[in-house]
């Protein structure tokens, strides 16, 4: 089954995502590229209590900021996902929830970007690390060091 919920509305959701097979597709908070990467890993680091097979899902520009340019699914465009051979066959029969960040953390633990708190960024880098890599692609492309 296939549902489309907001992320303000995930709690009436939760408890079956748990209990039912099931992955999450977290949609973009479409308001910039940095913006909604904080808020991904944010929604990341605080539902990873939860034990949820969860998964970002960019496919929505906005007035303030456009991703791609045909609204296409961007995010595994720039990121390799370590997490991403979980999607095999065996997902064929689980519930899918797809959830808009119609707010941009879900629950109140937030990491910000303050420029001068070293820890955050810390946090934040670990976070994404973690879980994603820049494609190697566009390592080779713009020559990233």
């Amino acid at each position: 089954m296939i549902y489309n919920i907001l992320l303000s509305d995930l709690d009436k959701y939760i408890d079956d995502i748990i209990k039912n097979k099931s992955i999450v597709y977290i949609k973009n908070w479409p308001y910039g590229l940095c913006s909604a990467l904080i808020c991904l890993l944010n929604n990341i680091d605080y539902l990873k209590k939860y034990n949820l097979n969860i998964f970002p899902y960019w496919d929505t520009n906005s007035e303030y900021f456009k991703y791609s340019e045909n609204d296409d699914e961007c995010f595994n465009k720039l990121f390799d996902d370590k997490n991403k051979e979980l999607l095999n066959e065996e997902y064929k029969n689980f519930d899918i929830y797809y959830v808009k960040s119609n707010i941009p953390i879900y629950q109140n633990k937030q990491y910000t970007l303050p420029y001068d708190d070293i820890e955050t960024i810390k946090n934040i880098k670990n976070i994404f690390n973690s879980r994603f890599s820049i494609k190697k692609s566009l390592y080779e492309k713009y020559k990233i060091l």
